[in-house]
């Protein structure tokens, strides 16, 4: 059993703000959209991947019922380390050139070249930290499993009041969600790179997905734009090896979103960050890669994005270089105005430990013009139920991180799923 890693911290200054509004994000933009109730709450005990926070009266009196107030743990809070971000490299790419220049090699359906020739086809992740409550026997009567968790399917009406669903009570505002109005297959996978460490996301009239492998974007009729190479796209900012990439679209600048990390297991750990300069992604991106860690004692794993109208934020799990394990968690908040211009400006959050929330913390996607701060969701035991809600407050230029008090669901403990779990799980054995 793997043992918690100390490390050397300073104080941070103190201040506090209450909250304002946080509800859970569906895949695609606000047209699925839970609202207050049991949903709301659920979803937020679970610690689902993205959130999200949107302006009005209807999304205040949601987050009044998810989030009554945000609460400071200030002894948490001061062993933050605020770092100056080291900027590694910066670049300009053009999507469709870059793709263009693949296609007339002849490689759309080549794998990068760091996987090929016999390279290693499947990267094991480092282990996790224990949880706290690791070891306790059997979930309380009435504690949930997310695989058996409350569901409202599409079209589908929304749930009277006292209605229950996999045990659990459903307000009487708790909505369906509309159906998709396009279905067609993204990318596949070349199958050789597990995980395959999917995402994407659906601009204005174009989609893009991102695997360890390539980037491609499509049409709304699922056609193939362009396609890019993972290693291509980032190589002008000297990464080697990219993977864990993530993708979202800004709806209101109008921007993608991309990050990932490199040189995994390496001194030279880096986390990338890409926006593209308009609302297409064939276009030209800024791309932009820095330090994990100056001292070279660490490095970068499963980075998480979020953003709202002042950050892009990537936090990510800082494991030792030494003996691969977890040492603590960091958030790079970058000033996204300047980011927006091409500009690097940027604040790395150290030393949160993994009891404070340091874990795989996830970033809020924020869909709101107003709204300030930046949440951040860190889940820290399955069996006691407990959670931590953080925030980013200040300007674009100068934030603060808040680490928020453990807090523990109204619905019970929930099991974490086991087995193979897609589209994450490796191919059997004996599989390409």
């Amino acid at each position: 059993m793997l043992t918690r890693q100390p490390s050397s911290r300073t104080s941070a200054p103190a201040r506090a703000r209450k909250s304002a509004a946080r509800i859970v994000r569906a895949l695609t933009p606000p047209a699925a959209l839970w609202r207050a109730g049991a949903g709301v709450a659920l979803s937020a005990a679970l610690l689902l991947s993205q959130t999200l926070v949107m302006g009005g009266a209807r999304a205040a009196a949601a987050a009044a019922q998810a989030l009554p107030g945000f609460e400071v743990d200030e002894e948490a809070t001061a062993q933050v380390v605020r770092l100056p971000a080291q900027l590694a490299a910066a670049a300009t790419v053009n999507f469709a050139a870059l793709s263009a220049v693949r296609a007339a090699s002849g490689g759309e359906d080549a794998l990068p070249s760091a996987l090929q020739g016999g390279a290693e086809k499947f990267v094991e992740p480092p282990p996790a930290p224990p949880e706290p409550d690791a070891g306790v026997g059997r979930l309380k009567e009435g504690g949930i499993s997310l695989a058996k968790s409350a569901r409202v399917g599409a079209n589908k009406p929304a749930a009277k009041s006292g209605a229950k669903s996999g045990g659990v009570s459903l307000s009487s505002d708790y909505y369906a969600s509309a159906l998709p109005p396009y279905t067609f297959h993204a990318q596949s996978d070349p199958g050789l790179v597990a995980p395959p460490d999917a995402s994407g996301a659906v601009g204005s009239g174009k989609v893009m997905s991102t695997h360890r492998s390539n980037y491609v974007v499509q049409n709304m009729a699922g056609a193939v734009l362009s396609s890019v190479p993972i290693e291509v796209f980032w190589a002008p900012t000297g990464a080697v090896k990219p993977y864990n990439p993530r993708a979202l679209y800004d709806q209101f600048n109008h921007r993608w979103l991309l990050s990932a990390v490199s040189d995994a297991r390496s001194p030279t750990s880096s986390v990338l960050v890409a926006v593209s300069q308009t609302s297409d992604p064939q276009g030209n991106f800024y791309l932009f890669r820095y330090d994990a860690d100056g001292a070279d004692a660490l490095w970068a794993d499963y980075p998480s994005l979020g953003f709202n109208k002042n950050w892009l934020v990537v936090s990510f799990n800082a494991h030792n270089v030494s003996d691969n394990t977890f040492n603590q968690g960091r958030v790079l908040a970058l000033n996204y105005p300047a980011l927006r211009a091409g500009t690097a400006s940027a604040a790395l959050f150290a030393g949160i430990s993994d009891t404070n929330g340091g874990f795989t913390m996830q970033p809020a996607v924020t869909y709101s013009q107003t709204e300030g701060m930046e949440y951040l969701v860190s889940h820290i035991g399955s069996a006691s139920g407990t959670y931590r809600v953080s925030a980013i407050t200040g300007t674009p230029s100068d934030p603060t991180l808040f680490i928020g008090v453990q807090k523990q669901n109204g619905l019970g403990a929930w099991s974490q799923p086991g087995g193979e779990i897609l589209p994450q799980a490796p191919p059997p054995a004996g599989g390409p």
